[in-house]
């Protein structure tokens, strides 16, 4: 009897397996979000630059086709 309990090994708790392949997938899907949101930024910044690029056109277009103004003209 004292013989068997000298030979037990003491018992080692570890986490299951799924939590182990849990955290790398929550770690993967978390990378995958922050890809998708610098993604996004940079689309953002990109129509903003070209809708700002844009307008500025627009607006000088607006002024050529309007000519100056009697008031502001020479005279």
């Amino acid at each position: 009897m004292l013989g068997e309990h000298d030979n037990m090994q003491p018992a080692t708790e570890s986490a299951p397996r799924w939590m182990g392949l849990a955290v790398v997938g929550l770690a993967v899907l978390s990378l995958v979000g922050v890809g998708m949101a610098w993604n996004a930024t940079s689309h953002a910044r990109d129509a903003e630059q070209m809708l700002a690029a844009q307008s500025a056109q627009t607006k000088t277009f607006q002024q050529v086709q309007e000519g100056p103004h009697p008031e502001t003209g020479p005279g």
